[in-house]
Formats: structure tokens, C-alpha cells, sequence
């Protein structure tokens, strides 16, 4: 089994290369001396590891087995002035950052292991929901389509929390293909809820967007930005909340396409909130050859 192989080479890894496992017991990011000089003073190590994946293996043998009893910073390693108890919350939000972290490496990574380990935290219930969140996100990362099937029922699942539901959501968005896309607009007519909603339309700014576009590779095809443009001008005439048009608005100033143009002259011409028909003509203006 997988776990078997991996096992295995987590125990090789420790005779052959037992470096690794002492470069993740001093994180920059894991540093009280570092995060606590930040604007917003945490834990997070979730940019440091994705550029550590030569120790990769190191983090699969935290994330299955050590990540409770990994080290964290010390009482003394705090300043002198911060109270015991402020210290020991900061030593627990360093084990979930390291966690976190590990996880979004794990989105990028291309050990065999990985998408099965992602696999089993979103498949359990009683894990953290952060971590849940965090797996459904790098599991979009690390296996694009083939993701699709998971994620969907996800957000299909009412029994299932609304936060992984919104996190499978923004997973799908990642994925910048036209089976991604299918996906979103086939949820958005079939979700309950308002907000998930709002997240999936989103998500389709995200999935769609220029910037994507120009950056990302491989690059969106235009195809699938214009159809992103048609799917959520189309959602301008569905009734679902007050804010709802402005975050489709918001979306469309991501996805900036001329596809959107006839349509949202044509939605213009209703009454609507102020300041969604002011984000609107903007869109409009920009997208208008």
C-alpha cells in the first residue's frame, strides 16, 4: 500500500538523509523572533515550505505521525514582557501553522504519497477543519480534474461544514480548465446557500481572470475566459441577495472581457443598486473595444 511504500522511505530518508529533518526545526516562519515583528504577528510557514520540497518526505512523517509532539519555540525564546499564557497560545498556533503549511507543500509536490494523504484529511470528519480546508485546496493544486470529483461532491454535501464547502469552491476555482469551469456553473445553479453561491461566482472571477491569463501557466484559454464572462453576466438575472450582483460584478472586473459587453448594456438598463451599476460601467468601459 502507499502507506507501506512511504513508510519506507521515510525510514531511509532518516539514514540517508537526516539533514532534512533537522532544517524543519528551524523555520523562519515558525520564529517568534520573526513573526512577532510582522503587521500581523503569527505563525505561518505556508510560502516558506512549498520552496523546501527536497524535504518533503520529512513533512509527510509530521503530518502522519510527529506533528504533535514536533518542536516548537520555547517559553524563553518569547519576550521577557509577554505573559506565559500569551506564549503558550503562540506555541499552539505554531504546531497549526506547521500543519497548514505542510499541507499547502503538499499541493505542489510530487511524491505518490501526497494526493492519497490529502485525500484522507478531507475524508475525516473530526480533523481540524483548517487542515480539511487547506487539503481541499492543495488537492485541486496537485491534481487539477481529477480533483473535480471529490470537490464537487463536497460542495454538494449538505451535511458537510460551510467552511469546506466555501474552501472546495475556491479549490475549483484553481482549476483553470474547462471542466473547472463546467463544474462552477453547473454548482452555481444547484447551490442552497447565498454566501456559497457568492464563493462560487468568485471563484469563477478567480478561475477566468486576466490576470490568470497573462500569468499563470499554463496560460487560461480565451475559450474559457469568454464563457466564464457569458455564465456570470447570465447570473445577473437570477434573484438570489441583495449583494449578489456586486459580487458578480467584482468577478467581471477580474475576468475584464469584451464577451461581457452586450449583456451588461442590456442588464444596465434595469433598476439596480448604485453601486454595483457604477462597478458595472466601469467593467463596461474596459471591456468595450
Amino acid at each position: 500500500s502507499w502507506e507501506k511504500v512511504l513508510t519506507a522511505n521515510i525510514v531511509l530518508a532518516h539514514l540517508e538523509k537526516p539533514e532534512i529533518f533537522l532544517e524543519l526545526t528551524n523555520l523562519k516562519g515558525l520564529n517568534p523572533s520573526h513573526y512577532l515583528a510582522k503587521r500581523k504577528p503569527l505563525p505561518d510557514v505556508s510560502t516558506e515550505l512549498p520552496r523546501m520540497l527536497h524535504a518533503e518526505l520529512a513533512m509527510l512523517e509530521i503530518l502522519l505521525k510527529t506533528g504533535k509532539h514536533w518542536p516548537v519555540s520555547r517559553l524563553q525564546d518569547f519576550p521577557e514582557k509577554m505573559a506565559a499564557h500569551e506564549a503558550l497560545g503562540f506555541q499552539e498556533q505554531e504546531q497549526g501553522a506547521l500543519l497548514v503549511g505542510i499541507i499547502v507543500a503538499l499541493g505542489k509536490s510530487a511524491n505518490k504519497a501526497a494526493p492519497y494523504v490529502l485525500q484522507r484529511i478531507l475524508s475525516e470528519p473530526t480533523q481540524v477543519q483548517a487542515l480539511r480546508q487547506t487539503a481541499a485546496i492543495s488537492l485541486a493544486d496537485l491534481r487539477g480534474n481529477e480533483s473535480l470529483s471529490t470537490l464537487v461532491a463536497i460542495c454538494e454535501n449538505l451535511n458537510e461544514t460551510f467552511s469546506l464547502r466555501q474552501a472546495a469552491l475556491i479549490g475549483i476555482g484553481r482549476i483553470r480548465t474547462i471542466e473547472g469551469l463546467e463544474s462552477l456553473n453547473r454548482l452555481l445553479g444547484r447551490l442552497e446557500s447565498p454566501q456559497l453561491r457568492r464563493t462560487a461566482v468568485r471563484a469563477l472571477g478567480t478561475l477566468a481572470s486576466r490576470w490568470a491569463s497573462e500569468h499563470q501557466s499554463p496560460k487560461v484559454d480565451d475559450s474559457i475566459r469568454r464563457q466564464a464572462a457569458v455564465y456570470l453576466t447570465e447570473q445577473l438575472a437570477v434573484p438570489v441577495a441583495a449583494d449578489f450582483e456586486q459580487s458578480v460584478a467584482e468577478a467581471l472586473t477580474m475576468i475584464d472581457h469584451p464577451a461581457t459587453a452586450e449583456q451588461l448594456e442590456q442588464f444596465l438598463k434595469q433598476t439596480i443598486a448604485e453601486s454595483t451599476r457604477s462597478q458595472l460601467e466601469r467593467v463596461l468601459r474596459r471591456v468595450i473595444p
